[in-house]
């Protein structure tokens, strides 16, 4: 008498490993011809990466010399930020002005934006780069919305 062993180890086994096994270990054979079994497999992931925000919303921009400006977000949104008559760090008393403010590397990119928001302001100056001091500081790639120049 002959003993057969066969180990499976992880996975699925297919039909075709099942008829030799069948035939094999002395099982009767199936009648017909024999099966096909094909199995698939997909995984999917998801992953979800929560970026904060470039500034965030209601920030005050303390002008010191110049008047407050309080940036109520979202990015690349006409009308984003309001000018306050106070320069002192409150964003408060009256508003003098609704301001857009737009994300852009470059001066290109920061006039385009500035034309489709604000037709009326169509160029971009770079906050940081008008000499005015905002405490906190604006992002060097922040970009307020102007009249052309004249």
């Amino acid at each position: 008498m002959t003993r057969i062993t066969t180990t499976i180890r992880a996975g699925a086994i297919g039909a075709a490993t099942m008829l030799a096994l069948a035939m094999t270990t002395g099982c009767p054979t199936p009648s017909g011809p024999p099966t096909s079994t094909t199995t698939t497999s997909t995984t999917t992931s998801t992953t979800t990466t929560t970026v904060p925000a470039w500034i965030p919303a209601n920030t005050c921009f303390d002008g010191t010399t110049t008047p407050d400006i309080t940036y109520e977000g979202p990015e690349d949104t006409a009308n984003n930020a309001t000018g306050w008559s106070s320069s002192d760090g409150s964003c408060s008393g009256s508003p003098i002005g609704q301001i857009t403010i737009v994300l852009a590397d470059d001066q290109a990119t920061a006039d385009a934006k500035c034309a489709d928001l604000t037709p009326a302001q169509p160029v971009g100056v770079n906050v940081v780069g008008t000499g005015l001091v905002f405490t906190p500081a604006f992002p060097s790639d922040a970009w307020q919305c102007f009249f052309p120049p004249v």
